[in-house]
């Protein structure tokens, strides 16, 4: 559901306490300065391991981060990324993030099979609501220099 300015996909930042996980809303704001807690949670992201590796049912043309807390938000980390564009050797990524929790990525200019793959993979993991892992976008981001550029709509 789009976001009071439309945005289909917003960043959303949270706090993940001994009991639960709490979103921080406008009301944290009025006790709490938002450059120190963007700056804080960029560097989090940075440094938390996401476990990025090769995807075997990918033929090993993909790499991906699925299960842990923040594989999906890794996306907005520039380092991640940048390692991204190092394994598959490729300028270009695209990146499924249809789930929190799930993230896959390939070169842009990987081979009609293995894109037809993708996009399946990403489909059914967009449908597939068995894990209880909230759904983020039913997009393909497209990823240059570590940064996101763009986005493919399926």
């Amino acid at each position: 559901m789009p976001s009071e300015n439309g945005a289909e996909v917003v960043i959303a930042y949270g706090i993940d306490t001994p009991d639960n996980f709490v979103f921080l809303t406008k009301k944290h704001l009025e006790t709490m300065d938002a450059k120190q807690i963007t700056q804080e949670a960029f560097q989090n992201l940075e440094n938390y391991d996401i476990g990025l590796e090769f995807v075997a049912s990918l033929d090993n043309k993909a790499v991906g981060a699925n299960g842990n807390d923040f594989s999906s938000e890794a996306i907005l980390s520039k380092t991640h990324m940048m390692k991204a564009h190092q394994m598959l050797d490729a300028d270009e990524l695209l990146v499924s993030i249809p789930r929190r929790t799930c993230m896959t990525i390939i070169s842009r200019d990987v081979d009609e099979e293995t894109m037809n793959t993708f996009a399946y993979l990403h489909n059914y993991t967009w449908d597939d609501d068995s894990f209880g892992n909230a759904p983020i976008t039913n997009s393909l981001f497209i990823v240059k220099e570590g940064s996101i550029v763009g986005h493919i709509p399926l």
